[in-house]
């Protein structure tokens, strides 16, 4: 038995092993890689003699990436777009293509993806008319690029509502925090609204991860995250009631220039440049020679359904925007930072009906204090910041948590340009999002009517950075003429 089995394994290394078992199916004649053809009409003339054409796949299962990429090695599409890309002006290939294959003697001559109102539609045919004309692999192609376009489109088109929307709501907004402030602080106005984005791509459910279209939306949150003003300058908050509006909807603008730039950039619109699609949007770019190609690889476009999700991602953007601009004017514009008041033992102390938390795995109260504009310190935003947790549907749990996340993880933070983390594969809520800087320590009114924070020394919280000791007192020490009891407090930090 042995020895037959042997033989076996011989007779399999000396015949070799040349037959694809993986997805068992035959490959027809001259659609090979190594094969020189005739066959493809006029297409062939085009593209190099051994481009593949393909093979229809009898189940076009698209429920799954793993199905999808099968599908598409299986096809050779990648291999069709790169040789026509290699041998054919950029300028709207797909439009070129689409001609050499159905010519332009019948309604359907034109296949076009360029702007809204452009007829990008296979018009009802399938794989097996593609495969009439001896290109079969083109067929996911033309497939996959319906999709992108209508995704973009629906994209855009609820960005626009959004921007329509934030028109109106953000001079609310400044009524609600910070009417009437003038303000030279930095506001890193596209990390904000990246950031927002980037909470509801992440929140998606329905949006498959290795899906095209959670591609591209984490791509576009990215590049809008990283961009900064051409003039090199940071937005500030001006006068709030003319400015931040302004601002907001020039961030939004700047992700409706995105979007078009790729969309351009896959289509081959004049003046655009395939360099423009963003690396995080290919897939296999090892594998083929052009942007446009692995934007598509993988069958990562073969969706039945390419805008699932999308609207749900965008129903919740204006919220999420008004819950970062509403935290960020409190901490530029009011100067209010969280503080832990040591003098708090329990929850019952927690002024949790204004703007405390007691948070239970610390054993301490988050609350929101100010320094006022004569730089003294006041001992509860109260009524300043209530609209945060009822009118904006924040939650002081992960809201706070997530500041601590910030303030904890990043030791050399400043927090003077805060900016997202916002990859939306990490959480629902990305690091930084609501960002403010920390104090902990003893609450101190030494009857000067100066208020203070004697600050935590023992070490063991981030009140300094960098391995400095923080300052005994914050915002400022009592005043030199203080004397007494009344300007003492113990020190039982350590």
């Amino acid at each position: 038995m042995f020895v037959l089995l042997l033989l076996l394994l011989a007779a399999q290394a000396l015949l070799g092993n040349s037959t694809p078992t993986e997805f068992n199916f035959t490959q027809p004649q001259g659609q090979t890689e190594t094969q020189c053809s005739t066959i493809g009409g006029a297409l062939r003339q085009h593209v190099n003699c051994n481009t593949p054409r393909g093979v229809c796949i009898i189940n076009n299962d698209y429920s799954s990436s793993d199905s999808r990429k099968d599908i598409w090695d299986r096809s050779y599409g990648g291999e069709l777009i790169d040789a026509f890309l290699d041998n054919n002006s950029h300028e709207y290939w797909h439009k070129e293509m689409w001609k050499l294959l159905f010519g332009t003697d019948q309604a359907s001559s034109t296949f076009d993806c360029i702007t809204a109102e452009s007829e990008c539609s296979l018009y009802g045919k399938k794989c097996s008319n593609f495969d009439d004309v001896k290109w079969p692999n083109a067929f996911y192609i033309f497939q996959s690029l319906v999709n992108i376009k209508i995704f973009f489109a629906e994209f855009l088109r609820n960005l626009g509502e959004v921007k329509s929307t934030l028109t109106l709501e953000i001079p609310v907004l400044i009524q609600d925090f910070a009417p009437d402030i003038e303000s030279q602080e930095q506001l890193n106005i596209f990390g904000i609204v990246g950031g927002a984005l980037s909470m509801g791509v992440a929140a998606s459910v329905t949006m498959p991860i290795a899906c095209g279209s959670f591609v591209a939306l984490g791509a576009i949150v990215s590049l809008v995250g990283a961009t900064h003003r051409a003039d090199g300058k940071q937005y500030t908050l001006g006068h709030l009631q003319s400015d931040l509006a302004q601002n907001v909807l020039d961030a939004t603008g700047h992700i409706y220039d995105e979007v078009q730039n790729i969309n351009d950039a896959i289509f081959g619109v004049p003046g655009s440049d395939e360099k423009n699609i963003p690396d995080s949007m290919r897939v296999d770019h090892w594998k083929y020679s052009h942007n446009i190609t692995s934007t598509m690889a993988s069958g990562t476009w073969l969706l039945e359904h390419p805008t699932l999700g999308l609207r749900d991602d965008f129903k919740d953007l204006t919220k999420q925007l008004k819950q970062v601009l509403a935290w960020q004017i409190l901490r530029l514009a009011r100067h209010v930072y969280i503080v832990i008041d040591d003098n708090i033992k329990s929850a019952k102390d927690c002024p949790t009906y204004q703007n405390g938390y007691w948070d239970t795995n610390h054993n301490w109260c988050w609350d929101l204090w100010y320094i006022d504009d004569k730089g003294a310190l006041q001992g509860g935003l109260n009524e300043g910041g209530r609209p945060l947790w009822n009118k904006y549907g924040m939650d002081k749990y992960w809201t706070y948590r997530n500041a601590w996340e910030c303030w904890d993880l990043d030791p050399k933070a400043t927090l003077k340009d805060t900016v997202p983390n916002t990859d939306p594969r990490d959480t629902t809520l990305p690091q930084c999002t609501f960002g403010m800087e920390i104090k902990k320590g003893k609450y101190h009114n030494n009857g000067f009517s100066h208020l203070a924070i004697f600050m935590d020394q023992s070490g063991s919280f981030p009140n300094a950075r960098d391995g400095k000791k923080p300052p005994k007192w914050w915002p400022s020490p009592p005043p030199e003429n203080c004397k007494g009891k009344s300007c003492d407090v113990q020190d039982d930090s350590t």
